[in-house]
């Protein structure tokens, strides 16, 4: 039986396929198996009502994420939701979010050379 995951979608992640050429939804499904959910924090939600005239929330909307409620700031939020909930796996590119993330063990997906998305970390298939 396939586990499932979350996948927690940090403003720049969900900002991607309007900057680059990536499909978000199938990209992650290629390099994640399994059932997959996709998730954001209220944080996030603030964020992307503030860039870009609000289109990532069209995003949010039309591949159905679950917005969990929290408070703070956006990456403080995703740090401390991604160490309590370990089958979370959190799609980012900010630097200092993805080191904080990875001395705490938690998987992080990134944008690989613009074209595609990468896995670092290890995530116990």
């Amino acid at each position: 039986m396939a586990k499932s995951y979350r996948v927690l979608l940090d403003t720049n992640m969900i900002l991607t396929p309007f900057e680059m050429n990536i499909d978000l939804l199938a990209e992650i499904q290629r390099i994640i198996p399994g059932k997959l959910e996709l998730i954001t924090l209220e944080p996030v939600i603030r964020e992307l009502k503030k860039k870009k005239g609000g289109v990532g929330l069209k995003l949010i909307d039309a591949l159905k994420i679950d917005v969990i409620p929290s408070i703070g700031r956006a990456d403080d939020a995703i740090y401390e939701f991604a160490r309590k909930n370990k089958d979370v796996i959190v799609a980012t590119n900010d630097d200092e979010l993805k080191r904080r993330l990875r001395s705490a063990g938690v998987p992080v997906i990134i944008v690989r050379g613009k074209q595609k998305l990468d896995l670092i970390g290890y995530v116990g298939w």
